[in-house]
């Protein structure tokens, strides 16, 4: 009986079947070998363990041989020169700290520290020599000044008026002509008119030297500000105190 085919000879020449009869055997045998090869290995991988291991060689140091370097500044590190196993000498920069929340106070402390120059030197002329005749330099005082002469000026007036009556009184009550009754209260207006212009410089002058003593007061404290601002910026070069060899922490040797 003969044989049917159920795909032409043509498709039969594509299938897995054709082209491995094409192949030549020893081809054949090298598929087979690398496929097998590459599943062992695959399956293997789940059964080797290979024991991994480092040695390095090192120092054992006493904790009391280290010395420990610490920042007295807060801030951000804008320099590092900091590198493990190398050595320092004493005085070397380790690393240099950006201090700007501490410098920023400084322009604020110079400014106010100017402002109190004129303001001191103006009240220590107020306070000693009349206002008349001083030369000042801070607006506040001039203003100030200018106010005190006003009310000064007004008093005056008060005083020169209450002093023409009393005198004009006065020579009445010796000639007899007024009774004492009418001449005491001519006088006491003038006494209290005297006493107003004694008592408002008392008040100024008083007024002046206590603003004298506090400018001065906070004027050394703002010294004393950019005193301790000076020794921060300084410090943020933080310097290695003794010769050593840095450690791997990069923060004691």
């Amino acid at each position: 009986m003969k044989e049917s085919k159920i795909f032409p000879a043509s498709v039969l020449g594509q299938s897995t079947d054709g082209l491995f009869k094409e192949m030549s055997p020893l081809s054949g045998v090298l598929y087979l070998t690398t496929l097998f090869t590459v599943v062992g290995v695959i399956v293997a991988m789940n059964f080797i363990y290979v024991d991994v291991h480092v040695q390095a060689s090192g120092i054992i140091k006493p904790r009391e041989d280290r010395t420990v370097i610490a920042a007295t500044a807060s801030g951000f590190i804008r320099a590092c020169h900091l590198a493990p196993n190398t050595h320092v000498g004493a005085g070397d920069t380790l690393f240099i700290i950006r201090t700007e929340l501490i410098t920023a106070k400084l322009p604020a402390l110079e400014k106010r520290k100017a402002e109190l120059d004129d303001l001191i030197i103006d009240l220590k002329a107020l306070t000693t020599c009349s206002p008349y005749s001083v030369q000042l330099r801070s607006p506040m005082y001039k203003q100030d000044v200018l106010y005190y002469i006003v009310q000064w000026s007004e008093a005056d007036a008060r005083r020169k008026v209450a002093r023409q009556a009393y005198e004009r009184n006065r020579k009445l009550h010796e000639a007899h002509v007024i009774p004492l009754s009418e001449y005491e209260p001519v006088e006491l207006e003038y006494t209290q008119a005297e006493n107003a212009i004694r008592k408002l410089e008392g008040y100024q002058k008083r007024q002046w030297q206590s603003d004298l003593i506090a400018f001065e007061t906070e004027y050394r404290e703002i010294e004393t500000q950019i005193r301790q601002i000076d020794i921060q910026r300084s410090e943020t070069v933080v310097r290695s105190p003794v010769a050593g060899t840095i450690m791997g922490g990069a923060d004691s040797f």
